[in-house]
């Protein structure tokens, strides 16, 4: 029976107190007083195989929700085991929490069993971390984390409780210390900077909006769709930013990242102005920066990220929605012709696809990745929620057409493989009545393939598509591409991943072209757990020579 005075209670309370409905994570002995209160609590408790599971589940229930995913981990090995997740999601701007539970406060410090400092490891990962040793400041620093998580630019947390604080039987429960988060959605532009901006899109012939993932939110694509249709503006996006508007719209052109595309290249080449919104800008977006832009309006929510390696012309420092429901009025008289811009560039995109997917398979494959793109376009539903891995078949989804009802997850910034199949588990357990994909390579599944056991454990439906050409893919055609025909480390063994899942309780089938392909998707819908379609994948299209 557990003790209601524990101080673990009252955490998990402070937790409910704040909406939290599931934390994933790894008991450990550090970590039972918390494990145990959970038992009493409305709080579902998702044990993973791999803290790094556990984070990239919770990133993935924050990116959805947008209140902050929770996981747990015990201390030293633990805690570090949640880096690569933290940091990926302080990258992608993913709000989430971490819990860990220290040594107690005696023997922190002095070489106890897995001794390590977490805050000092895990803070240059997150926007903020702070150690709990006094009962006193539970509610506040509960609170406190998920502002700090929420405001602003969102990201994760880390709170590291030390085990004796836990573990005390005298807490008293004094509310749930509630502190209001500033709303991201009520952040106004200084209306002079407004006038500004309208100026400078009246007077452009070819602006283009390049959006990021700081337009994500509900109400943020009607608005800015809403501001580019009233102005003539086209629309493309960051690979972060996939997702944040549909695809599917006339005045919509697919992402720009470091790897494509020969589409949205050209749109910012031949713009006269530069529109970012909710983009910082970064490596990945501009190819480290090597690209030239014009005249360029930038908007954030973050005034730190205006103008780090490009000098705005015109900064706007506000929300996104606020300031594009602000940039209303006359279009000005250059509207006509960037709708003549506009709908050039919308034959041209019919063209590009045209041609980026004109690659077929042979009649017994292996399967060309396009094809994969085609089938899969096909495969998904209005309100599917893509949780995509990092390299070669991240890249190949900027071909994937965006629904206006549906998501996409990648870890774009961080590029850590392995966060596609906990994080659609976290993804599936969060909105358990939409539809998740997940779309990885042999070489990232392989990392986190043990997830595959929490997916049957938890009867998470969801159909696992692997692009398998049995080595890191991407890494072995940027060798071959900068080094000619000569490669190392990059060739991995023959796992038939249907298989595997299917020995962790769930189903499979190894496909080898087309047609199969085709068959084992029908297949899939039908599961009532994981179920991986192990795609043997042509690893001669490389997307370092056949640019799209």
């Amino acid at each position: 029976m557990s003790n209601s005075n524990l101080c673990a209670n009252q955490v998990i309370k402070f937790l409910e107190a704040q909406g939290v409905e599931c934390v994933f994570g790894i008991p450990g002995g550090h970590t039972l007083s918390l494990n145990d209160a959970f038992i009493d609590s409305s709080i579902k408790f998702v044990a993973t195989r791999h803290e790094y599971g556990a984070a990239s589940a919770a990133a993935a229930w924050g990116r959805l929700r947008r209140r902050p995913g929770v996981c747990l981990a015990t201390c030293g090995p633990g805690a570090t085991n949640l880096a690569t997740g933290l940091a990926a999601a302080m990258r992608d701007s993913n709000p989430m929490i971490a819990i860990t539970v220290n040594n107690t406060m005696r023997d922190m410090g002095w070489e106890d069993a897995q001794h390590a400092d977490a805050v000092a490891v895990l803070r240059p990962l997150v926007k903020w971390s702070y150690q709990v040793c006094h009962p006193e400041e539970i509610s506040a620093a509960i609170a406190e984390a998920f502002r700090v998580s929420l405001s602003g630019k969102p990201g994760p947390v880390h709170l590291d409780f030390a085990r004796d604080l836990l573990e005390k039987d005298e807490c008293s429960f004094s509310g749930p210390g509630s502190v209001r988060v500033p709303d991201p959605q009520n952040i106004l532009p200084d209306p002079a900077v407004i006038v500004q901006a309208l100026e400078l899109i009246k007077a452009s012939k070819r602006p283009v909006v390049w959006a990021g993932n700081g337009v994500r939110g509900p109400g943020a694509a009607n608005a800015l769709l809403a501001f580019a249709e009233r102005f003539g503006v086209a629309v493309i996006t960051t690979f972060n930013g996939i997702g944040v508007v549909p695809t599917t719209h006339d005045f919509v052109f697919g992402a720009r990242s470091r790897v494509g595309t020969i589409l949205t290249n050209q749109i910012l080449d031949e713009s006269d102005l530069v529109i970012a919104v909710g983009n910082s800008l970064n490596g990945i977006s501009t190819s480290r920066w090597s690209l030239k832009l014009p005249k360029l309006i930038q908007i954030d929510i973050d005034p730190t990220r205006i103008g780090r390696r490009y000098i705005a012309d015109l900064a706007i420092t506000g929300d996104s929605i606020s300031v594009l429901n602000a940039l209303t009025g006359d279009p000005g008289a250059q509207k006509n012709e960037r709708l003549s811009w506009v709908k050039t560039l919308g034959q041209r995109k019919s063209e590009w696809y045209r041609k980026a997917l004109s690659t077929t398979s042979p009649v017994n494959g292996p399967v060309a990745p396009q094809e994969l793109v085609v089938a899969l376009d096909a495969f998904g539903k209005d309100d599917t929620v893509w949780c995509v891995d990092a390299s070669n078949c991240g890249i190949w989804t900027h071909l994937l057409t965006i629904r206006d009802s549906m998501d996409y997850m990648r870890p774009v910034n961080f590029s850590n493989m392995g966060f596609a199949l906990p994080a659609g588990i976290g993804a599936k357990l969060s909105q358990p009545d939409r539809d998740v994909v997940v779309l990885a390579g042999d070489g990232s599944l392989g990392m986190t393939l043990t997830e595959l056991e929490t997916a049957v454990r938890h009867k998470v439906a969801l159909p696992i598509i692997v692009m398998n050409d049995m080595g890191y893919g991407n890494i072995r055609q940027e060798q071959l591409h900068k080094y000619g025909p000569r490669y190392n480390g990059v060739d991995l063994g023959d796992i038939e991943f249907s298989k595997v899942c299917i020995a962790m309780g769930g189903q499979g089938v190894r496909v080898k072209n087309l047609v199969e392909l085709q068959e084992a998707l029908k297949h899939a819908r039908k599961s009532s757990g994981p179920y991986v379609i192990d795609v043997l994948t042509d690893p001669d299209i490389s997307v370092w020579d056949n640019h799209f």
